[in-house]
């Protein structure tokens, strides 16, 4: 029969010394898994407690910054298919030059009017591919989305604050139908140029309007006429009178791109805003939370042979109370 603890001081000091050496170590080992100094509320309440904020106030960040790269994702495509068009543009006004010259007769202008209507129905055809594609931000309400037929805003903060795209231009930069009046002037609801229209002003006689069916504006099933060589001069003199002048067109593409580099500005603006504040309380963070894995890793080997020197000394007070013990017997 061993002694009780209650009767044997220098046993209830071993095994107090044990417990604690235990305890020690489990804790710098919790600290070296997780790599923080604060592992939970019960090692120090109030660090945890502004800890968890900040983490979570980090979470909403990333979060907000994650739609608002979505939407500059969709800026970006929506520019490339604005460029593919005003590239397009570029190769009709050549095409355009071609046909003023009253010399060109014959199979050679015949090739060129092709190259002119068949490069004038791709630049709708590419429009007709923004208005449907779900991943763009250009729309008309008779179709997928309805962004850009009026200011839209997108959250730009974890406050739930948002900012606005599409409200670049209150006279022009359009690319919806919605209210047009006509290219260049101010009538209709909205009073803005509109590329579709824009385009049917300058590629299709005057008084035809665009053939519109489900899929937007087939190219196929718009009646470009073949300008001849006084229709091509026109359209290509910016300074002239002509409804037919190429220019219109182009004035609407630039207005239309100013105003997504605009918004894309606006948006990536927000991004470093918001990375600059994740990044600040993630520091705050780590200096609450992050523990000093060197320290703790010297720690806990130096409690791990406290645990295994408080083992010893416990087993050598029970064999010395064995050994008094067989003398009483």
């Amino acid at each position: 029969m061993s002694l009780s603890i209650n009767t044997n001081s220098v046993q209830m000091t071993a095994l107090r010394s044990l417990s604690m050496a235990s305890e020690f170590s489990k804790a710098a080992e919790a600290r070296l898994a997780s790599g923080k100094n604060i592992v939970d509320a019960y090692t120090d309440g109030a660090a945890f407690a502004v800890s968890i904020r900040i983490d979570t106030n980090v979470k909403a960040i990333n979060a907000v910054n994650e739609r608002l790269n979505a939407t500059k994702d969709s800026l970006y495509r929506t520019v490339e298919g604005v460029s593919v068009m005003s590239s397009l543009t570029a190769e009709v006004r050549r095409t355009l030059v071609k046909l003023a010259d009253t010399s060109l007769v014959g199979v050679e202008r015949e090739n060129y009017e092709v190259r002119y209507k068949r490069t004038a129905a791709e630049i709708l055809d590419h429009y007709n591919g923004l208005m449907k594609d779900g991943t763009s931000l250009v729309s008309d309400g008779d179709f997928y989305n309805k962004i850009y037929t009026a200011p839209n805003k997108i959250v730009a903060n974890v406050d739930g604050r948002q900012t606005t795209i599409g409200d670049y231009d209150t006279t022009g930069g359009s690319m919806t139908l919605a209210g047009f009046g006509d290219p260049n002037g101010t009538a209709g609801v909205r009073g803005k140029e509109d590329l579709a229209q824009a385009w049917r002003q300058v590629f299709l006689d005057t008084g035809q309007d665009l053939v519109l069916d489900s899929s937007g504006f087939p190219s196929e099933r718009q009646a470009i006429p073949t300008p001849d060589a006084a229709r091509a001069a026109a359209m290509i003199d910016d300074s002239g009178s002509s409804p037919y002048r190429l220019s219109q067109f182009e004035d609407s593409l630039s207005t239309v791109m100013n105003g997504l580099y605009k918004d894309i500005r606006s948006v990536d603006n927000h991004i470093s805003f918001n990375s600059d504040i994740a990044s600040a309380s993630e520091g705050g963070l780590g200096a609450i939370q992050d523990a000093d894995m060197t320290k703790e890793s010297a720690r806990f080997q130096a409690f791990k042979v406290r645990q295994e020197m408080a083992r010893q000394g416990l087993a050598m007070v029970q064999q010395s109370n064995r050994a008094v013990l067989s003398l009483l017997v």
